[in-house]
This record gives structure tokens, C-alpha cells and sequence, in this order.
């Protein structure tokens, strides 16, 4: 892993195969938008608040340092607006309204 090594629970909990499922809440405006990690499952541990903060800055910032958390960023492909709802997403194009 490249910077600091990682919390030892953490990295327990990450090591080998493991079955995940993730909540993410998705905002778009204008070209622009915001992931949040909201909860993280890891074989039926829960992680959220804190540790899933700490997860985040230990190991996707390091390992992925390309990836947009927590933060606004420009989206690609003349992308204006994302709506989730369930079980489809509806793409909106700048200039097609």
C-alpha cells in the first residue's frame, strides 16, 4: 500500500476475499458533482461515522488517489445532471433538457 500503513483492524478486515456492499448518496449540479460514502458492509461488519472515515483516508486516498470523495468535481462528457432512483439513472447532457 502506498503511504501509511494501515490501521491493524482495518487491515484485518480487508484482507483476502470479502463480500461488500456500500451506500453512497450522489448530488449533481451544473456539470459537477458530490460522492459521500455514507456506510460500508464488509461481510456483515458495519462501518460508519469514524471508521469509515478513517477507511476512506487511510486506504482509498492511498490507494486511489485519483478517486473523488467527499469533494465536487467536474464530470466528463458534457455530463449536466445524474437522478438515481431505483434500479435506473437518468443522464441529462449540457444543452438537452
Amino acid at each position: 500500500m502506498r503511504g501509511r500503513p494501515m490501521h491493524p483492524l482495518l487491515a484485518r478486515m480487508l484482507s483476502g476475499e470479502r463480500q461488500i456492499s456500500a451506500v453512497l448518496r450522489l448530488e449533481t449540479v451544473r456539470g459537477n458533482a458530490l460522492v459521500n460514502l455514507e456506510r460500508l458492509e464488509v461481510d456483515g461488519n458495519v462501518l460508519e461515522g469514524r471508521p469509515l472515515d478513517l477507511l476512506i483516508h487511510q486506504f482509498v486516498t492511498n490507494e486511489f488517489p485519483d478517486a473523488r470523495l467527499d469533494q465536487w468535481f467536474a464530470m466528463e462528457y458534457k455530463i449536466d445532471t445524474i437522478t438515481l432512483w431505483r434500479g435506473q439513472a437518468v443522464v441529462t447532457l449540457r444543452g438537452r433538457h
